[in-house]
């Protein structure tokens, strides 16, 4: 039996699609709850402040670290937390670089877990080892606190 290796458009789809599930647009209920509470969702935030279309997302399809539970459980874990609640890029803000990050209110409550945190460090890296100047770092959250049980500091 020879297996067909899967076509590189049919890649290139389910990694847009994944992409696309993390959008505002592909949760309404929970962009309603942040809404609900008077607050923007991390990518209206994010949309506000920069320049229209600078930005550049870094590591949006992680999901939390997950024991051997398989690929159903990490489906599950992408849908019920996307991008492991922080959305991280580089951007500019009045044509001037940045790096930039924003806690996901509607992702338990603003918390992040262990590769949340690896973003937003490796955010802090790019700024810090940009080559001609280091880049100024724009932070939004309200929750800044571990997600309980990542064990974050490992």
């Amino acid at each position: 039996m020879t297996v067909t290796p899967p076509r590189i458009q049919d890649l290139i789809a389910s990694v847009e699609t994944a992409r696309a599930d993390l959008l505002d647009d592909a949760r309404p209920a929970a962009v309603d709850r942040v809404h609900a509470r008077g607050r923007l969702s991390a990518r209206e935030r994010l949309a506000q402040l920069i320049d229209e279309g600078s930005f550049r997302e870094m590591g949006a399809l992680v999901t939390p670290e997950q024991d051997a539970d398989g690929p159903e459980a990490s489906a599950r874990a992408r849908a019920q937390t996307p991008a492991d609640g922080v959305v991280v890029g580089t951007a500019s803000i009045d044509g001037r670089p940045v790096v930039i990050f924003s806690q996901d209110f509607s992702v338990h409550g603003g918390s992040i877990g262990k590769l949340g945190s690896a973003k937003t460090q490796r955010a802090l890296q790019t700024a810090r080892i940009r080559a001609t100047s280091p880049m100024p770092t724009v932070c939004s959250t309200i929750s800044p606190a571990p997600r309980a049980g990542s064990q974050w500091w490992r």
